[in-house]
């Protein structure tokens, strides 16, 4: 079903879009999938990893990916996508559709980039977020001189950590959700470990809004007063927020 949003991409068209095309399309694991586009644009465009692009889908509706690389000398650019609803639900959601169906030949329509999350320059991080900030760790995390530290809350841990280990993040740690959100304890101490081991680090929280807002307190309650930047990238009942 279009969106407001995508017809207006549509009918400015050239104006805003630009065209790419799908080259390789690989299934990482039942719920992730790693797309190659290739753009003439991507040789001239300005990218700060963590940035994003909005794409236009087939069905005039759009949705927000973020890059994991960047690559002007090949004119092409990156992205894992991940599927977040169950097989019987894609006839019903766009962007889940798009990321089972879309193969390799495909167009891809997009704006962009566009400043999004941006790591602090000069400084170390730590990075809170879930499945659909994966992208921006590996983003960020290849630039980074140092080892990042990220704490995921996820569906499955082993499928996570699979996905991780095979794209360059090793050692990153996977907190299954519970009901209640009582994962979210794990998750903070997590952090805090993290933040320990750097003075000069500042946390990245991005993901789930509800979970942002739970660790949010979470640590004001624990008297953490370190620097951070919070992107929300979903909220429950809406498909997205960047």
């Amino acid at each position: 079903m279009a969106s407001g949003k995508g017809l207006v991409f549509n009918a400015l068209g050239g104006l805003l879009l630009r065209d790419g095309q799908v080259t390789e399309v690989r299934e990482v694991s039942s719920r992730f999938r790693w797309l190659r586009v290739h753009a003439d644009v991507v040789r001239e465009a300005t990218w700060t990893p963590g940035d994003k692009v909005q794409v236009l889908l087939p069905d005039l509706d759009t949705r927000t990916f973020t890059p994991i690389g960047w690559d002007r000398t090949a004119s092409s650019t990156d992205f894992l996508l991940y599927l977040n609803q169950d097989a019987a639900a894609q006839t019903a959601h766009p962007g889940t559709r798009f990321i089972r169906t879309v193969k390799a030949g495909d167009p891809f329509r997009f704006i962009g980039p566009q400043a999004s999350l941006a790591a602090p320059p000069g400084k170390p991080w730590v990075l809170f977020g879930d499945e659909t900030s994966f992208a921006v760790a590996l983003a960020l995390g290849g630039a980074s001189p140092t080892r990042p530290t990220c704490v995921f809350e996820v569906e499955s841990a082993s499928e996570a950590e699979l996905v991780l280990a095979q794209l360059g993040l090793p050692n990153a740690v996977c907190v299954e959700r519970t009901a209640g959100d009582t994962h979210l304890r794990v998750v903070s101490d997590a952090l805090e470990r993290g933040l320990a081991r750097e003075r000069d680090a500042r946390l990245l929280m991005t993901g789930r809004a509800q979970a942002i807002q739970a660790l949010r307190k979470l640590r004001r309650t624990d008297g953490q007063t370190r620097p951070h930047k919070t992107k929300a990238y979903w909220s429950l009942g809406r498909a997205g927020l960047d």
